[in-house]
């Protein structure tokens, strides 16, 4: 039984490899906590602004995956093959002859109007994102004048350029809103229209939609 080993080294061994773990998981929960704090730090300094463009960034993520989804969704329904376009034509026949436009126009905004919906949503977020910002950061100089204006006559400048940093952290928040979801906006339509486009071209011969 020479096997057996002493218990101070079983205890010894499993010391040895508990330790290297339990440093990483401190190590781990350590750089959780800094990134933690920075975050809360920014979101302190940016105001409520701050948070209301970083909720309407979150929103326009999901709007942008959505509606990318959603295109290559259509791009490869069953429609491609020839069966939605003939649905509509069919629709469209049934119409008198003065409203057939206007009835296929009416059908085609509400086939894609979950996709322009997102289009239109990131295009409201590229638009406040911006807004948003430059209230953050008249409110911000404010908050600083108001605190210039309340000390002593001598002026620090590297306090009054830490309170002008702090006011100009929302315009930054708000113009990365605002670039990539005009971006996705943009991406978003222009294959909203090829699809728009392939779907047309099915409803005005739906005989060819099959073999293209």
């Amino acid at each position: 039984m020479s096997n057996i080993r002493d218990p101070e080294d079983a205890s010894s061994v499993t010391g040895l490899s508990i330790e290297p773990c339990a440093a990483k998981l401190k190590a781990g929960i350590a750089l959780a906590r800094s990134w933690g704090g920075k975050v809360q730090e920014i979101f302190h300094q940016a105001g409520w602004c701050g948070i209301m463009i970083a909720v309407l960034a979150a929103a326009a993520a999901y709007a942008a995956v959505r509606g990318e989804a959603l295109v290559i969704m259509r791009r490869r329904g069953r429609w491609l093959e020839g069966g939605r376009a003939r649905e509509i034509a069919k629709a469209v026949q049934g119409v008198p002859e003065g409203r057939r436009e206007l009835a296929l126009g009416a059908m085609l905004r509400s086939e894609f109007s979950d996709i322009s919906g997102c289009a239109g949503f990131l295009k409201l977020c590229a638009a406040l994102g911006p807004l948003l910002g430059l209230m953050g950061t008249v409110l911000g100089m404010v908050d600083v004048f108001e605190a210039i204006s309340m000390g002593s006559s001598s002026v620090n400048p590297a306090e009054l350029a830490g309170g002008i940093w702090k006011a100009l952290l929302t315009t930054v928040m708000g113009l990365a809103l605002a670039i990539p979801s005009m971006v996705a906006a943009w991406l978003i339509q222009s294959q909203l229209s090829q699809v728009r486009t392939a779907l047309m071209l099915g409803i005005l011969a739906p005989g060819d939609a099959r073999g293209a």
